[in-house]
């Protein structure tokens, strides 16, 4: 599970290992196998500060237990993508606070 954040919120994301081996380029397994107790593993660390795209189910867990969290089915960290998606979310933002008057 990572809570993934923007300036206007966070949400916990669980990603499965065939999702999370993609990301680091090895498995969940692997990675707590060679992980030094105490040490935050460097493809974990790599991940702060930076920006990716999930695609996640839109419906919560239903488990009132936990908080809600949300599965992700899909990640992209090509860099051209996610700057493609940025500058048309911010155009798209920009027109709907130009037309609200906010």
């Amino acid at each position: 599970m990572v809570r993934a954040m923007d300036n206007t919120d966070s949400a916990i994301l669980v990603i499965f290992d065939r999702d999370a081996t993609l990301l680091f380029g090895e498995s969940c397994a692997n990675l707590l196998q060679t992980a030094v107790p105490g040490v935050l593993p460097s493809q974990i660390s790599g991940l702060v500060d930076r920006t990716l795209l999930f695609k996640v189910e839109a419906k919560p867990n239903a488990n009132q237990r936990f908080e809600q969290s949300f599965r992700v089915r899909k990640i992209c960290a090509d860099a051209e993508i996610v700057k493609q998606f940025k500058d048309k979310w911010e155009r798209e933002e920009a027109i709907f606070l130009k037309n609200t008057n906010v």
